[in-house]
Order: structure tokens, then C-alpha cells, then sequence
């Protein structure tokens, strides 16, 4: 699960794939955990209003807390070692397993983020993957023979963008964010799941 499958990962390129028949990953951020890397993460924000980008790091905060990082220090080599654009990982990347069956599992959420403009309400809805990282990432095992599974969140995680003008100011952003109760497949719950628990359990005892 998460950061345990990357170590699978290392052990896997250290010492061959001779001991190992099954690979079963969870979360695991193969292409690295978007979060992490604030800047990219900004950049390909999508944008709704000119000014949107100023509530950013509050979103961030709020999708720390969401994904179960809040104790993590964001700088530890740990981090770094899992960012997009990580040496680390590329080397983990650069060859694909041939002799090993491998199932990656991820977890989708959807992402609306609303703005209301005088009597209009913009709004975009994204996917957000397990919060932590994308299912693209979750996804991105290299090996000749994986499965993808997908758990998917019936809920969306939901932000207003609440805007006033203040005078000799400009304008003023509040954020209202919405989080249902019943959300379960963000990154540090999504192990915790019976049905992905059975998934796995279905996988490798009939494969």
C-alpha cells in the first residue's frame, strides 16, 4: 500500500523477479503523488476566474488533511523520493517487469470547484484520483502483463469560491469547502475498504 509498494518496487529491481509471481499494489504512486509537488500542481490547476489561484494553497491544506498527510514532512527524502518528477522513480520506470503478474489498484474521486460571478456559477469537476495522487499515477506500474482496478466515489469533494469586492482593495476570496461523510476511497482510507480487501484477496487466489 502506498509508499510499501514503490519499496516492493525497489526490491523488485535490486534482486530480479525470480522469488516473485504476484505484485499487488494499492495507491501506490508509480508516477509519482502529484501532491507533492506543489508547483506542477499549481500550473495545472484548472483555472475559473483570473483570480482562482489565490485560494490554491488553502485547497492544498485542505487535500493534506483529506489524504492523511498531515503528520508527513513534505521535505523528507521520503517526499522528495516520490514527486513527479523524482530521479528515484524515473530509474524505478526506466524497464518494465516481464515475469511478474502485476494488479494495480486506485482510488477515484471527483473534484467540483464552483465560483459564482454576479448572477452566473461557473464550475469545473475534475477527478482529483485518491487525493494524494492521480489513478494515472496509481496506474503507472511498468510491467508487460497488470490489471487496473478502480474504485470510484459515488460523492464528490466540492469547493465554493465565495468572492466580494472590497473597496481600495480589489477583490476578496473565501473558500467553503464541502467534504460528505461518506467519501471512501482517499488515499489513507482506500486500504482500509472491505471490497478492496476482497479484490485482492480474489486476485491472488485465482490467478
Amino acid at each position: 500500500f502506498s509508499l510499501g509498494g514503490i519499496i516492493a518496487r525497489y526490491y523488485l529491481n535490486q534482486h530480479g523477479e525470480e522469488k516473485v509471481d504476484d505484485l499487488v499494489t494499492i495507491g501506490s504512486p508509480h508516477l509519482g503523488a502529484e501532491l507533492l509537488n506543489y508547483q506542477d500542481w499549481v500550473e495545472g490547476f484548472p483555472v475559473i476566474g483570473e483570480y482562482i489561484r489565490v485560494i490554491v494553497n488553502e485547497l492544498l491544506s485542505e487535500f493534506v488533511e483529506i489524504a492523511g498527510l498531515n503528520g508527513l514532512d513534505l521535505e523528507s527524502p521520503a517526499a522528495q523520493q516520490v514527486r513527479p518528477s523524482s530521479g528515484f522513480l524515473l530509474g524505478l520506470n526506466d524497464d518494465p517487469y516481464s515475469d511478474v503478474n502485476c494488479s494495480v489498484i486506485a482510488g477515484d474521486i471527483d473534484f467540483e470547484l464552483k465560483q459564482k460571478v454576479f448572477f452566473w456559477e461557473l464550475s469545473k469537476k475534475f477527478s482529483v484520483g485518491d487525493v494524494c495522487m492521480s489513478t494515472t499515477s496509481a496506474h503507472g506500474l511498468p510491467c508487460s502483463e497488470s490489471s487496473e482496478i478502480t474504485f470510484s466515489d459515488a460523492n464528490s469533494l466540492t469547493a465554493n469560491v465565495i468572492n466580494g469586492f472590497i473597496p481600495n482593495h480589489g477583490y476578496a476570496y473565501t473558500l467553503d469547502f464541502f467534504r460528505p461523510d461518506d467519501i471512501r476511497y482517499y488515499h489513507s482510507q482506500l486500504v482500509r475498504q472491505a471490497e478492496v480487501i476482497d479484490s485482492i484477496m480474489y486476485k491472488l487466489q485465482n490467478e
